[in-house]
């Protein structure tokens, strides 16, 4: 979803199970002291730094047709 709201270049986007919030991704997330990592510490700590990096930040800038797709179940979608 990232690519989608940086460029125009694309006419059309799929994503599946992707990440739009980066706030709320983390504590929906197994993956949280990876966040931890990268960010340089926990959302309420660098609030900023993880919304400038969410998706959702700048969708005002999305002119890609794009299809979002959600699965029902608990999925992890790094698992092969």
């Amino acid at each position: 979803m990232w690519v989608a709201t940086q460029t125009s270049r694309f006419k059309a986007a799929i994503s599946h199970a992707g990440v739009s919030n980066n706030i709320s991704f983390y504590g929906n997330s197994m993956y949280q002291l990876l966040f931890e990592f990268e960010f340089g510490g926990k959302p309420w700590e660098k609030y900023d730094e993880y919304w400038a990096k969410s998706p959702m930040a700048h969708i005002t800038n999305v002119t890609t047709v794009r299809s979002l797709q959600e699965s029902s179940l608990q999925e992890s979608s790094l698992q092969a």
